[in-house]
C-alpha cells in the first residue's frame, strides 16, 4: 500500500513539472507574441507616417503642377495680350 501511495505521489509530481513546464513555455511564447506584436505596431507606425508623407509630397506635386499650369497660362495670356497691343 505504501509503494502504490509513494507511485501515485511520484506520479504526481512529473504532472506537476510537466504542467509547469508547459506554463513556463506558454509565458515565454506569450512574451516573444507580445514583442513581435509591439514591432508590427512600431513597423505599421512607420509605413502610415511614410503613406502619409508621400500623399503629401504628391498632393504637393499636383499643386505644384496646378501652379504651373496657372503661371503658363497667365504668361501665355501676357504675350496675346502684348501682340494685340503692338
Amino acid at each position: 500500500m505504501l509503494d502504490q501511495s509513494d507511485a501515485k505521489v511520484t506520479k504526481l509530481k512529473e504532472e506537476l513539472v510537466n504542467t509547469k513546464e508547459s506554463l513556463n513555455k506558454a509565458s515565454l511564447e506569450h512574451e516573444v507574441l507580445s514583442h513581435e506584436k509591439a514591432e508590427l505596431g512600431t513597423t505599421m507606425f512607420a509605413i502610415l507616417a511614410v503613406s502619409v508623407s508621400l500623399f503629401e509630397h504628391e498632393q504637393l506635386s499636383l499643386l505644384d503642377s496646378a501652379a504651373a499650369d496657372k503661371f503658363m497660362s497667365m504668361i501665355r495670356r501676357d504675350a496675346i495680350i502684348e501682340r494685340l497691343q503692338n
